[in-house]
């Protein structure tokens, strides 16, 4: 019988000032659910290949099903048969191309009775870099060039990423509601 739900913080490796969020998932969710909600509570667009890496072992959604370097099947695993003691830390990446990685550690297991219609983002700071800016390093050094209006390079930078991207903005409500949308388009089951 799966635990109570648990309250994992993401952060996303190597970002200075750090982007991260503390969420709360039912333990029972599949890891490729859990790569869904974490595209919505970290504002990926799921576009690209990901894998959890959890005690040494690879889990993702290869193509076809067919394992590739070991990869095991995402939809076939549940997270707490994977992670069951509080400060157990484990990897998710997105886009290998980009390579973000992000660090989750489980902070707690909640009581059975914790209400939990839907998972949801408790806290976070910072918004998430644009997909396809070239990793978080390229995405470094764009700060800079975001925070500086004379800089040559701001109105292209601005023109690709919209002029209300703020990089230093966080909204939970915002969150809380793409993760509802989850729900109601994946195979999240309740």
């Amino acid at each position: 019988m799966p635990p109570g739900p648990y309250c994992l913080k993401v952060s996303l490796r190597d970002s200075a000032p750090l982007i991260w969020r503390k969420i709360v998932v039912p333990a029972d969710l599949t890891l490729f659910d859990l790569h869904l909600v974490l595209q919505a509570t970290m504002g990926w667009h799921n576009d690209h290949m990901y894998e959890f890496v959890i005690a040494r072992k690879r889990y993702g959604y290869p193509p076809d099903n067919i394992p590739f370097f070991g990869t095991k099947d995402a939809t076939a695993v549940h997270l707490y048969q994977v992670v069951s003691k509080p400060g157990t830390r484990f990897i998710y990446e997105y886009d290998f191309g980009d390579s973000w990685k992000h660090d989750i550690i489980l902070e707690d297991i909640l009581p059975d009775s914790y209400p939990l219609p839907h998972p949801i983002c408790l806290d976070g700071q910072r918004a998430c870099p644009p997909e396809d800016c070239g990793g978080i390093f390229s995405y470094m050094n764009m700060l800079p060039v975001l925070a500086d209006p004379k800089h040559p390079q701001y109105k292209d930078l601005r023109q690709w990423l919209g002029t209300r991207s703020n990089p230093a903005t966080f909204n939970k409500s915002n969150v809380n509601a793409k993760l509802k949308q989850v729900i109601n388009n994946s195979s999240i089951l309740y």
